[in-house]
């Protein structure tokens, strides 16, 4: 991030704090704290401050700092970790991960060029190559959830 991201960020962060000063009669402060985060990452989302996939982590750090001392129940910032860090959404991270080292060292347009060469425009070889490919690439991966 640069200089002017990071004061655009704490722009941000100022403009959606005012929610904090004003009382409202029907919202906890856990809610008012949940309003600040929520108009704090709509913000992001919309200016794009940060990349959008940042904003996600801007709203688990903020949750798990400032929720648990407030809202009962809540006493333990494991709670929110336990929904982003699920084994379903590691095994999606991790292909996410794969794709994009794919994408950038153009191995997957590689891949898909060299695919097309060989089948040489053929429907259903080109399918069933296409097959055979994703075949090959999901065996490096693992769908079995990781390790508690």
């Amino acid at each position: 991030m640069n200089v002017k991201q990071i004061f655009k960020f704490l722009i941000a962060i100022g403009i959606s704090s005012l929610i904090l000063l004003v009382e409202f009669e029907t919202l906890s402060k856990g809610g008012q704290y949940t309003l600040f985060i929520f108009i704090l990452a709509a913000i992001l989302w919309t200016t794009e401050i940060v990349p959008l996939y940042m904003t996600s982590f801007v709203v688990l750090f903020l949750e798990s700092i400032l929720l648990p001392g407030i809202v009962p129940g809540l006493s333990k910032p494991t709670v929110f970790f336990s929904q982003f860090f699920s084994p379903v959404i590691v095994l999606f991270l991790g292909g996410f991960a794969i794709a994009k080292g794919l994408g950038k060292f153009r191995l997957d347009a590689i891949l898909a060029c060299n695919t097309l060469r060989i089948v040489k425009g053929k429907p259903k070889t080109l399918m069933f190559a296409f097959m055979v490919l994703a075949a090959f690439l999901s065996m490096w991966m693992s769908n079995l959830p990781p390790p508690l």
